[in-house]
């Protein structure tokens, strides 16, 4: 458990009633970052976000991070953090942290971020925070 101050609900989604609902966003590296930390591989990221459901429903919220070449190509395995099922919540409504870290792969140009939320019991029961 992290012991520090978040404003954690900033950016709040919450499902709706459907069997799954995604958003994505691409990101766009090129005038953001110089190539050549990406090209040698030193080029870190840290990625987070607040999961959640509802009670002892596993509703299943999860994002992914995709890396993508100059050609649109997917570059490595994606990048998973979720879902945070009721179990891992305590069976209680609430967001818990999730984060993965490691380097952007060689050759990424974009990434791609897609949330993806599934319902698993008959009422939406997971929600996601950016902060």
């Amino acid at each position: 458990m992290f012991s520090f101050s978040s404003t954690r609900g900033a950016w709040y989604f919450y499902g709706q009633i459907s069997n799954s609902t995604s958003m994505w966003q691409p990101i766009d590296l090129t005038n953001k970052v110089n190539s050549v930390l990406i090209d040698n591989g030193t080029l870190r990221f840290n990625f987070s976000a607040w999961l959640g459901g509802t009670d002892n429903q596993d509703g299943c919220a999860s994002v992914f991070l995709t890396f993508v070449s100059q050609t649109s190509q997917m570059i490595g395995n994606y990048i998973r953090i979720g879902p945070a099922l009721a179990t891992n919540r305590g069976n209680i409504t609430s967001l818990i942290f999730e984060q993965a870290n490691g380097f952007v792969s060689v050759g990424t140009r974009s990434m791609t971020l897609l949330v993806t939320m599934a319902l698993l019991m008959t009422s939406p029961s997971f929600c996601i925070s950016n902060q």
